[in-house]
């Protein structure tokens, strides 16, 4: 819907970030503070996603099959596209969409923050020791509703990318 109205696939990209991160919030609120099982919690919020976003469009555009198609420009860049004739070793390898790329480099954040920040070190005890972290002062609700948000906006770009990236390979 973000794609439609803006035309803009990165921002499309991003709101669907958000709109992960906001079921990552039901998703931390129903585990964390009301204590229901993961796996529970999470087959509902994934059931609750596809429908909500169906409900949606049908509201929106009175009718699922009378959604206009996405122009092509929405869709995510390629970052080297047309650099390399078509079918080069260097083409097949580094002729991807920009987010790859950015996948490398969250990677690599990912692996600073768990292993070389005070935060990444509260955040792996609060996995391991959670009562122990808890009588060390570090507020373990806290850490544990950031990770699963934060969980919930990566699985939300992860939801966006393969949206954007087939727009109108299938019309």
């Amino acid at each position: 819907v973000m794609g439609l109205t803006t035309g803009n696939g990165w921002i499309a990209f991003f709101c669907a970030g958000l709109a992960g991160a906001l079921f990552g919030l039901i998703h931390a609120f129903a585990c964390i503070s009301c204590h229901a099982d993961q796996t529970i919690a999470g087959t509902a919020i994934n059931f609750l996603g596809p429908g909500l976003a169906l409900f949606l469009c049908k509201a929106m555009y009175s009718n699922s099959s009378d959604t206009p198609a996405m122009d092509p420009s929405c869709k995510l860049p390629k970052l080297f596209e047309g650099v390399f004739s078509t079918g080069s070793f260097w083409s097949n390898v580094l002729n991807v969409y920009a987010v790859a790329y950015l996948v490398f480099i969250l990677a690599f954040i990912c692996w600073f923050v768990f292993y070389k920040t005070r935060f990444g070190a509260h955040l792996r005890a609060v996995g391991e020791h959670p009562e122990a972290c808890e009588s060390l002062g570090i507020d373990v609700y806290k850490v544990r509703y950031i990770c699963v948000i934060l969980s919930g906006f990566l699985a939300g770009l992860g939801g966006a990318f393969v949206t954007l990236a087939t727009i109108n390979q299938f019309r």
